[in-house]
């Protein structure tokens, strides 16, 4: 994770934990929509369209790659 070192040199090891905490685990996010997908039966691009988003986008979410 990108952020860890990051977070790591600017806070410090004993807030870390702490720290890494807040952060959003993107990859279980994206296993719990594409599972919920997955139980509904729903394409990706099914999905997409309901939420009016392109498809690509739903991909990318299910991978943990993008979190905005």
């Amino acid at each position: 994770m990108a952020n860890r070192s990051f977070s790591v040199m600017l806070f410090g090891t004993d807030k870390f934990h702490y720290l890494e905490e807040t952060y959003m685990d993107y990859e279980k996010i994206g296993a719990l929509i594409r599972n919920l997908r997955t139980q509904q039966g729903l394409t990706q691009r099914e999905l997409a369209q309901r939420l009016t988003v392109s498809d690509k986008a739903v991909s990318k979410w299910e991978r943990g790659v993008s979190h905005s």
